[in-house]
């Protein structure tokens, strides 16, 4: 029997383990490995065991991606805000000649 163990902090997957078990486990049930505690999240064949934790490290990585863009876009527009009116089109006629430059390729 395989086990997958899970550390989880502020909604964020921390650390995650699969190990053979030789004894019985309840989902949920905590163990602690090198010093770290961590829960119990999946029990059952490697394959799906490997298949669960790949899937959650997939989910964790998709929800990192949306919030580093959407920051990204907040500093983006903090900045633009920050400009002169001037300094904006100075931006703006910058960007489009960037624009333009890269669709000559």
């Amino acid at each position: 029997m395989h086990i997958a163990l899970v550390k989880i902090e502020n909604n964020r997957l921390v650390k995650a383990q699969v190990m053979n078990s030789k004894f019985e486990r309840n989902l949920g049930e905590t163990m602690t490995i090198e010093g770290v505690s961590m829960k119990i999240a999946c029990i059952g064949e490697k394959s799906e065991v490997y298949d669960f934790v790949n899937e959650l490290i997939r989910y964790q990585n998709r929800i990192t991606r949306i919030e580093n863009k959407i920051r990204e876009i907040k500093e983006r527009n903090e900045y633009f805000n920050s400009l002169s009116e001037e300094e904006r089109q100075e931006e703006l006629a910058f960007a489009k000649k960037i624009k333009d430059l890269l669709l000559l390729k």
